[in-house]
């Protein structure tokens, strides 16, 4: 009885054509069989693997920064449904770690997004926060109440040996924000970032309102610091009033000031604009131990002796005393190379059990 052929429609056109094989059958000898693109599905069938495309090592850099630098996203989406497209290219594009969505309206949507976890805030008057953490990222998020009917998901996430807590906020425009949650004068690692919709002139509004005033008296009071001015790009188009506002803010503790870099991203289908802070960690240093000169072991008479030689060599002319400083120095340098070891050591402290009484 004959070995029976099986296969996908695109294997069998091979065998038809003379290129016969057969899975768990020897190939003839000759030049190695490459997949076609029309068969790129049956490459299990047939036990071949595409080959990957691109250079090696393209995206080597972007992912050294990766490593060093955390990058956070901010949004106010006004629905999340039909953004998550736009959302997953966006994360995807700028590495994001952690992303801090408000007013998702994701009661009956699905907040899946690849290669990220959903922490959506559950609480009854929630205004649909959602803080997403990259998988690869260690860290938790819990909500706090305090503010209410203000939202905040506080985050823990640790970074580069480093922890951080991230703050998403949410205030709602007709509400005062009452930062009852921010008990201390003095925050490190810490980032608050969200929708306040706070009004005041510092960051380019023509007037006051409570919420903008108790952000104030929080740079003022605090060592928090407000990122955005007058002169940052707006990130809200008010379509009714047609008009370019700054709802959306960053505020970082000044241990952080000196190492972020922020900027505004390209639209993304919301009326809000997305906020990109990126914290660049920087390199562990290395410091290299240098060689000490071992006296101990020095060959003084030789010393002494290679040193008369080299100064006695020297012959001083004309009046620059520098030229002659150096010619001296380099001489006593040079002998002392000949003549005294380095790689001296610490003296090993003797263990308190090997003491003898």
């Amino acid at each position: 009885m004959g070995r029976r052929t099986t296969g996908s429609p695109a294997i069998m056109d091979r065998k038809e054509s003379g290129n016969a094989y057969e899975l768990g059958c020897r190939l003839v000898k000759g030049p190695r069989l490459t997949v076609l693109p029309d068969t790129a599905g049956d490459k299990c069938a047939i036990g071949l693997s595409p080959t990957p495309s691109g250079r090696k090592g393209t995206h080597s850099k972007a992912r050294q920064a990766d490593k060093q630098s955390l990058n956070i996203v901010q949004i106010n989406t006004s629905g999340i449904s039909n953004k998550k497209t736009e959302l997953g290219k966006l994360f995807n594009t700028h590495s994001i770690h952690v992303a801090l969505l408000q007013e998702t309206q994701h009661r009956n949507t699905d907040l899946h997004m690849t290669g990220y976890t959903p922490h959506p805030c559950k609480c009854k008057n929630c205004q649909e926060i959602v803080t997403y953490i990259r998988n690869d990222t260690h860290g938790e998020v819990k909500a706090n109440s305090v503010a209410q009917p203000t939202d905040i998901l506080e985050a823990t996430v640790w970074f580069q040996d480093r922890k951080y807590t991230i703050l998403n906020i949410y205030n709602p425009p007709a509400n005062n924000y009452n930062p009852a949650h921010l008990n201390d004068a003095e925050f490190h690692q810490t980032i608050l970032a969200g929708d306040f919709n706070g009004h005041s002139p510092l960051w380019g509004y023509k007037d006051h309102n409570k919420t903008g005033e108790a952000l104030e008296n929080i740079s003022h009071t605090t060592n928090l610091i407000i990122l955005q001015d007058r002169h940052s790009p707006p990130t809200l188009l008010h379509r009714a009033h047609n008009t370019l506002s700054r709802p959306d803010l960053t505020i970082l503790s000044s241990d952080l000031h000196h190492k972020h870099n922020i900027q505004v991203l390209d639209d993304i289908g919301s009326d809000h604009l997305p906020i990109l802070t990126t914290l660049h960690e920087p390199c562990s240093r290395k410091f290299e131990r240098k060689s000490r000169w071992n006296f101990k072991k020095a060959n003084w008479c030789r010393f002494k002796e290679t040193t008369d030689n080299l100064l006695m060599a020297i012959k001083p002319t004309g009046d620059d005393p520098n030229l002659l400083c150096s010619q001296i120095t380099e001489g006593i340098l040079k002998a002392a190379a000949d003549c005294i070891p380095r790689g001296c050591r610490k003296a090993k402290l003797q263990a308190f059990l090997e003491h003898k009484y």
